[in-house]
């Protein structure tokens, strides 16, 4: 069978699952290379298997709204108005890339990853300010767009000519292989946290018992990401990324309601 038809065979399943699950109990470091043929083997397979498992996730949310436990929670993806192609766009690549910098470039910790990451988080930072409560996506275009890219590239070239030195920067990555556990189990809880953001009602007095459920799907996604990123690549875990925010859109507003629809201006 072909590389490309790999998601075809249940065997695939069952080895990307037992690799994220050795994965997910004992974080590693450091993987032996893949080839490129053999992460787009089998990154469908790993979208497949994070979408059964985020949806498996967010039944326990569902099931405490649907018992009336949970009320008031808006979220505000479910409201943009975009075009399906404009979506695409910022869903399949533009946030993808500033979600993968910001959470897990640093995994495979150097100058570059390191000043990825801080551009990342200062972009984030700085939309939390500039953008509100109104979310990540409704701002990329406004709100100070212009300084929060210029600040976030300003800051992430500073720290890349800062680690320049070679010392400082070996004992960060002694630091980073010590700890890497521990900043493994970090980075994908703040990365469900920081999905927060979307419930434009959201109140820590009245929704905050719920939100281990409430992130438990993007604690999925950040799994399944992490791997990625760590087993084949940076660019490997912002495709995968990209694909699981852009497919729903593919399949609901383009090829149900309609390509002409989905190509509006």
């Amino acid at each position: 069978m072909p590389v490309f038809l790999t998601f075809l065979r249940p065997g695939a399943y069952w080895v990307q699952l037992k690799a994220v699950t050795q994965f997910l109990i004992q974080p590693v470091h450091s993987y032996p290379g893949a080839s490129w043929g053999q992460a787009a083997a089998n990154i469908p397979v790993l979208l497949i298997l994070k979408l059964i498992f985020a949806v498996l996730a967010a039944l326990s949310f569902y099931i405490f709204e649907a018992a009336g436990m949970v009320t008031g929670l808006e979220n505000r993806l479910a409201s943009l108005t975009w075009p399906a192609w404009q979506m695409i766009l910022v869903g399949g690549l533009v946030v993808p890339l500033i979600e993968e910098a910001a959470f897990r470039a640093h995994f495979k910790m150097g100058r570059l990853s390191l000043a990825a990451t801080v551009a990342g988080l200062v972009y984030l930072a700085l939309s939390a300010v500039f953008v509100g409560d109104r979310g990540l996506r409704e701002g990329l275009y406004q709100d100070g767009a212009v300084l929060r890219y210029g600040a976030s590239f300003a800051v992430g070239g500073l720290v890349y000519f800062l680690t320049s030195r070679g010392s400082w920067l070996a004992g960060l990555q002694s630091f980073w292989r010590q700890h890497y556990a521990k900043i493994f189990w970090f980075s994908i809880i703040a990365f469900g946290a920081a999905h927060i953001e979307r419930y434009a009602n959201f109140s820590w007095s009245e929704h905050g018992f719920f939100v281990p459920f409430i992130i438990l799907p993007q604690v999925v996604a950040a799994t399944f990401y992490t791997y990625t990123r760590m087993r084949y690549g940076f660019v490997w875990a912002v495709i995968l990324h990209g694909l699981n925010n852009a497919l729903p859109v593919i399949i609901f507003d383009v090829l149900i309601t309609g390509p002409l629809d989905a190509i509006r201006l």
